[in-house]
């Protein structure tokens, strides 16, 4: 059995991997969150220089969050998939929301039970003064 953090660390990689395949490129960073009944992403720093140009203007952000969605759509089974082996419970449903102004992405996770982990022993250190 795996703690909550190896969990949240096979979902990042393995989302990494789904992003270099369908977009050419992972994102700069990401944050993991198993929450109950949910796993959350948090995606930074999506953007590259070239889509920046495209996203000042509003024609601009509206084709961009249309075609990220149809490449996310497309891949939704795929992302899942990855969700539930990492986290070894089945994902039902994912839903996906992009800012444009702020460069980042969220997914929401909802899976079919609470995961199964241990709580990773923390080690408590006295402080001499």
């Amino acid at each position: 059995m795996n703690t909550k953090g190896e969990i949240e660390s096979k979902i990042e990689k393995g989302k990494n991997e789904i992003f270099v395949y369908v977009f050419g490129k992972g994102p700069s960073s990401c944050r993991v969150s198993l929450v109950q009944k949910h796993a959350l992403l948090i995606i930074q720093n999506i953007f590259s220089t070239c889509e920046m140009r495209l996203l000042e203007t509003d024609p601009g952000k509206k084709v961009y969050k249309e075609m990220r969605t149809a490449l996310l759509d497309g891949n939704c089974d795929k992302m899942k998939c990855m969700v539930g082996i990492a986290s070894g419970v089945t994902a039902l449903h994912m839903h996906h929301d992009i800012s444009t102004c702020t460069g980042e992405e969220a997914f929401l996770f909802s899976l079919s039970d609470v995961p199964e982990y241990i709580i990773a022993k923390k080690r408590l250190f006295e402080r001499k003064f």
